[in-house]
């Protein structure tokens, strides 16, 4: 089952990455595909379906595939971070000096 937005470059390379699975080449390829076309989701699926599969010997590999995945979905994600926006500190700061005046005027009526 291939994800909606999978581009034909990822499926094609899949392709190769199953039938070139020693070579470590193949597979970074595919991953950097995956990566720009920001479905690292495809790979994962794919890697998880050679792990839990019936072929012992790709169980290893795919399983080290999937922890590059996990780095290269982290590394995304802080790339496309944006910084909190300049109303909510304000907002913040505000609510905070606020706050602070009604302790103080608690702590006034309470020393009558």
């Amino acid at each position: 089952m291939t994800s909606p937005k999978s581009s034909p470059v990822t499926l094609a390379l899949w392709e190769v990455v199953e039938q070139k699975w020693e070579d470590s080449a193949v597979h970074e390829s595919f991953l950097n595909a995956c990566a720009e076309e920001n479905d690292l989701a495809y790979a994962a699926r794919k890697y998880r379906e050679q792990r839990d599969g019936a072929d012992s010997m790709r169980h290893e590999l795919a399983q080290q595939q999937l922890e590059k995945i996990t780095s290269m979905a982290f590394a995304q994600m802080a790339i496309q971070k944006t910084p909190p926006s300049e109303k909510k500190t304000t907002i913040t700061i505000v609510a905070a000096l606020v706050s602070g005046a009604l302790l103080m005027a608690c702590l006034y009526l309470l020393t009558l």
